[in-house]
């Protein structure tokens, strides 16, 4: 055999070897993104979406929309964005209704997640929340409040205008005088919303708060919005019949 013939082989060989190569690289490269796209992947969004379904205690028929970036960054705790609506959800140990929650650039607790914990946010590029509170559980959270300040069998009711309360107070000479009192929510900036006394209505007048003799001075917190996603502040109250509604952010909203 001549040496051309031997030396055309073996470059023969070297060529069909190297093709070989690439086409099980190739092929090793399509079953990993295979394997990413199809399993990993599906199995990663399942495990954010019930980590963050778990946060917030979200009701079965909640939506939650999760926009995720690249693999590697996504591994490493970090999300674009990600959406949730829900017709309820509990936030600071009260149910809420109507919750709509988005936020931008976030980061989590990748490893919690794969372990089945919450997903704990811990710092948010921007969010925005907004949810209703029934006057029922805004009665739950205030009522032994409200009686810790002296007032007995208080009662409030949430109107379009604010809210109403009424309740007795003790007295030495009439016994339990009933009366009535208005009130508001506040929003300060910081992530709680809170109660204010202001006027109440004994029958046809109406005196300060310090014409019962009541320590009412110091406003009465209603829902710390602190604990649901990094530093969420209260932007704005407001009250419909029967309800509270509050809007609150963190961060600066994207252009």
């Amino acid at each position: 055999m001549s040496d051309e013939l031997r030396d055309s082989r073996q470059e023969h060989r070297r060529r069909n070897l190297a093709g070989n190569i690439l086409v099980g690289t190739a092929s090793v490269l399509v079953l990993l993104l295979s394997l990413i796209n199809f399993i990993l992947m599906p199995q990663l969004d399942r495990r954010l979406e019930s980590a963050v379904r778990r946060e917030f205690a979200l009701s079965e028929d909640a939506e939650v929309h999760i926009h995720r970036g690249m693999l590697a960054r996504t591994l490493r705790g970090y999300l674009p964005r990600f959406t949730v609506e829900s017709e309820r959800a509990v936030i600071d140990g009260i149910p809420v209704e109507d919750l709509y929650f988005e936020a931008r650039g976030i980061d989590f607790n990748m490893r919690g997640i794969l372990r089945g914990e919450k997903a704990e946010l811990s710092a948010l590029d921007f969010a925005w929340l907004s949810i209703k509170v029934a006057e029922q559980h805004i009665q739950e959270r205030l009522g032994p409040m409200i009686e810790a300040e002296g007032l007995l069998e208080p009662q409030l009711s949430i109107e379009a205008d604010g809210v109403k309360l009424v309740a007795r107070k003790k007295n030495k000479l009439l016994g339990k005088v009933k009366f009535g009192a208005k009130g508001r929510f506040v929003a300060d900036g910081s992530p709680n919303v809170t109660f204010e006394l202001g006027e109440l209505e004994l029958g046809p007048v109406n005196i300060g708060v310090s014409g019962l003799g009541l320590d009412f001075d110091r406003a009465l917190p209603v829902i710390d919005m602190g604990g649901f996603a990094g530093d969420i502040n209260v932007d704005t109250v407001h009250t419909s019949p029967g309800y509270l509604e509050i809007g609150a952010h963190t961060g600066t909203p994207p252009d």
